[in-house]
């Protein structure tokens, strides 16, 4: 016979039916195309529309990190996740001039 201590402070009771959890993931990601109002990211987990999230990534003018929610996905071979449009939300002035920077060494 095994004697186990209860550590529990209070008592478990299961509930019927489905819930949700979420959690923040860190997510490596490829930038295929940006703009100033979005960029276009392959990555390995699919992000079903309307998810939100912030976008940290290097960029010649600079570090960039703004958030963003998912505007659109698609299923292609580039990603097992597939791709994503990022719609850029709350971009302030140093990451707009970041962007604006890199589009303009981009463009040259």
């Amino acid at each position: 016979m095994s004697l186990t201590r209860e550590r529990r402070r209070s008592v478990r009771i299961p509930i019927p039916g489905a819930g949700e959890m979420h959690v923040p993931l860190k997510l490596p990601v490829r930038v295929l195309d940006i703009s100033l109002t979005g960029a276009l990211v392959a990555c390995d987990l699919p992000l079903p529309v309307g998810a939100r999230g912030r976008l940290v990534a290097a960029a010649p003018g600079g570090r960039l990190a703004t958030d963003f929610y998912v505007s659109r996905r698609r299923v292609e071979p580039v990603a097992s996740g597939g791709t994503f449009g990022a719609a850029f939300v709350n971009l302030d002035d140093q990451n707009q001039q970041c962007l604006e920077q890199f589009l303009k060494r981009a463009s040259e």
